[in-house]
């Protein structure tokens, strides 16, 4: 059952990681922290402005353009 929800490519042999078989948008994909990605999820969710000195947050508001973001400075 679980391999219905697998990329065809994949079927022979599974990723290593479950995000993989479920989602294609994930963190991994992204090249963001998956803790960053839960932040920037719940400030969607909830209309919040989400400010970050970490510059890989643009990532994320790239592929979801009205996420409300500011990056105060690189570090």
């Amino acid at each position: 059952m679980v391999s219905t929800f697998m990329p065809k490519a994949s079927r022979n042999k599974p990723s290593a990681h479950l995000e993989d078989w479920i989602d294609n948008a994930t963190g991994k994909r992204l090249g963001i922290n998956e803790n960053d990605l839960w932040i920037c999820a719940q400030g969607f969710e909830r209309d919040l402005h989400v400010l970050t000195c970490d510059g890989d947050f643009t990532r994320v508001q790239a592929a979801e353009p009205r996420l409300a973001l500011t990056v105060l400075r690189v570090i």
